[in-house]
């Protein structure tokens, strides 16, 4: 699996999971580990982006500390709601449709 179908599903799965956040009510334990999967994709988003684009290197750092599960920010529902259908909408914008039908059929030599 190459680097960039790897992004692109991680891309993916996020959004997926933000919006079923957004649209229905999960225990605690949904949210804790919403935040980590998106904390962890941050800092690897970060650390993949560093050198090339410093736009997506700010937005991942910025994902990550609004999405950290060590020192969590407190909003109301309503707010999270909102951040979780921006941020979803967001990176499925950011996935590349053409990489993820091309990768499908290929498998690693």
């Amino acid at each position: 699996m190459t680097n960039k179908l790897l992004d692109t599903l991680l891309r993916l799965m996020i959004a997926s999971l933000l919006i079923i956040a957004c649209y229905s009510s999960q225990n605690h334990n949904y949210y804790v580990l919403l935040r980590w999967v998106i904390f962890s994709s941050s800092i690897y988003w970060a650390y993949k982006t560093k050198q090339t684009s410093i736009l997506a290197f700010i937005l991942s750092v910025a994902l990550g500390i609004l999405f950290n599960p060590i020192m969590p920010f407190h909003f109301p529902k309503s707010i999270w709601t909102m951040i979780d259908m921006i941020v979803g909408i967001f990176l499925l914008i950011r996935i590349d449709w053409k990489e993820l039908k091309q990768g499908k059929g290929k498998t690693n030599a």
